[in-house]
């Protein structure tokens, strides 16, 4: 087990440290000749975390390339616990690796490493992490216990975030362009402006950052554009001045037209980056 350095608690939000206090407590006690090292990476780790609407995204790295089921049991009586006893759990997001995951030398072991979804919905997966966190936890990641991220061997390539971002575009969003009914929803508008002002930023910049930060860039880039009140509108909802009143006549207008900036937006990134 590696007991690392103790938690920089400057770097987690304050009401989020007794459940990563916890969770490092009981990975230790529980799995001591598993766990590795406990990272926070998402919003977290890039400084946006809001409180009630972000996920809390955790990255557990392990010292073996395979997890067996008396190992899954123990994992998943960890989570049943932290379910019980913070509620900030059911945003809990994350998953298990591997150090030879992270570094892309495991073998094909089959689906044995823990996966969770809002806090307690448990799945297998392969062990690898997607491209995006991968490049978030190497660039950024928040070392709960361990070593600090940076010192693992984390390897990720542009290509494979110019990947995630092709699917992202041509294929998530592509199939939520068409339901404009979506956009009636201001948590869809928030999403879907928002995160397709990261992806723009991410493929002209080759980093990434908050989804708000993207959208503050996105309104300096497009200040006499068409989509620059698309743009406030979003950013006014994430942080929190929705009350203030939309800028739009209508919320349907306002669908129509976020539906739009998401057909264009995937359009001209297909044009630009030739996905």
């Amino acid at each position: 087990m590696n007991t690392g350095k103790n938690m920089n608690k400057s770097m987690i939000p304050d009401e989020l440290v007794p459940l990563m206090d916890d969770f490092g407590r009981l990975l230790r006690l529980h799995v001591p000749h598993l766990v590795h090292g406990l990272y926070l990476q998402g919003s977290i780790a890039l400084g946006g975390y809001q409180s009630m609407k972000s996920d809390i995204d955790f990255i557990v790295v392990l010292n073996q390339a395979v997890v067996d089921e008396e190992d899954n049991a123990k994992i998943t009586a960890i989570h049943e616990e932290l379910h019980v006893m913070h509620p900030f759990h059911l945003a809990v997001e994350g998953l298990y690796t591997s150090l030879s995951h992270l570094s892309k030398k495991a073998e094909p072991a089959g689906e044995t490493f823990p996966r969770l979804t809002h806090g307690g919905k448990k799945s297998l997966h392969t062990g690898y992490v997607d491209a995006t966190s991968a490049w978030i936890m190497r660039d950024h990641g928040i070392a709960v216990f361990g070593p600090e991220a940076s010192e693992l061997d984390i390897v990720v390539e542009w290509d494979e975030i110019r990947a995630a971002m092709n699917y992202n575009l041509n294929v998530y969003w592509a199939g939520k362009a068409a339901r404009a009914e979506l956009y009636m929803d201001e948590e869809w508008i928030d999403f879907a402006v928002l995160t397709l002002a990261r992806i723009v930023y991410t493929m002209e910049h080759r980093s990434m950052i908050t989804k708000l930060e993207a959208g503050h860039y996105l309104l300096q880039q497009q200040e006499q554009s068409r989509w620059h009140r698309v743009l406030r509108e979003a950013v006014q909802i994430r942080s929190g001045g929705g009350a203030e009143g939309t800028l739009f006549n209508t919320d349907l207008e306002r669908a129509q037209e976020v539906q739009q900036f998401v057909l264009t937006t995937i359009a001209e990134c297909n044009a630009k980056y030739h996905f």
